[in-house]
């Protein structure tokens, strides 16, 4: 049973789709400024490799807040952080 793969981000509310696609970046930028590597991220935030890397290409369909939740504490940030336009970190 394989999910189903995009190459970006279909949402058809533009608050919400604004939302993950922050979310997509800012978790990039604030791994890269921690300077550590998608596998240490996935480490400490319990989630797969791949699904860190899906994330921050903004290839994922839904995403659960506990998932946002997981990568902030790997990210020792805070959820809201992740999802706001201006990079709060």
């Amino acid at each position: 049973m394989g999910r189903n793969r995009r190459d970006e981000i279909h949402i058809d509310d533009p608050l919400l789709f604004e939302m993950v696609k922050n979310l997509c970046e800012n978790v990039k930028k604030k791994r890269s400024k921690l300077g550590i590597t998608q596998a240490e991220l996935a480490i400490g935030s319990g989630l797969s490799q791949n699904t860190v890397a899906e994330i921050e290409q903004g290839r994922i369909e839904n995403i659960r807040l506990s998932t946002v939740a997981a990568i902030a504490r790997g990210l020792k940030a805070k959820p809201l952080q992740l999802l706001a336009t201006v990079v709060l970190f």
